[in-house]
């Protein structure tokens, strides 16, 4: 009987020791990931638009629970030589779905940070995360009843991250545009 107990140990210690590195893999967010990342878009200027100036800062939130932020801000040159300035954080926890984060954008009653309602014209925004790709999805639903799609996909590179943002409203696309960012030392 023990000699059994032993081995079942051993055994169960061995699944665990294979599970861990998939976990890690699938779902977690890669450290490779946190950081301050700097760059321009690359794709705007075959359209006459100017470059734009991308930065994006990553952090660990709690080493308890898989959760991040998300802070990113858009330089977009206006022909009046003025700029306009876009900035986003974001808040995600790691959802009871395998590579899927919930945004945690507003404080509820008791200060938990919680989705945004769609109902009320504010987005409903979610992040997968899988290997070197983050996918963040700004969801939101129009005054008529359609839909316009925002979707930030960032893919980690030796040196940084590249970028593509997409606008589609009801499944059509409206707008591409792709960035280089280099990581910050």
């Amino acid at each position: 009987m023990r000699r059994a107990i032993s081995f079942a140990t051993v055994l169960l210690v061995g699944m665990l020791g294979f599970a861990m590195p998939a976990l890690a893999e699938d779902g977690i967010l890669p450290d490779a990931f946190y950081g301050d990342f700097v760059g321009k878009t690359i794709s705007e200027k075959e359209r006459g638009n100017k470059e734009r100036d991308l930065a994006i800062s990553i952090r660990r939130i709690d080493n308890k629970r898989p959760s991040f932020s998300l802070e990113w801000t858009t330089v977009i040159p206006r022909a009046d030589g003025s700029v306009a300035e876009k900035s986003q954080k974001i808040r995600f926890r790691l959802s009871r779905r395998e590579h899927i984060y919930n945004a945690g954008m507003k404080p509820n009653a008791f200060g938990k940070l919680v989705a945004l309602d769609p109902m009320k014209g504010e987005p409903y925004v979610w992040a997968r995360v899988k290997g070197a790709q983050m996918v963040v999805y700004f969801m939101h639903v129009l005054d008529d009843g359609t839909y316009e799609m925002q979707v930030y996909d960032r893919q980690l590179t030796a040196d940084g991250m590249l970028v593509t943002f997409t606008r589609s409203r009801n499944g059509e696309r409206i707008r591409t545009i792709t960035g280089k960012l280099k990581r910050k030392k």
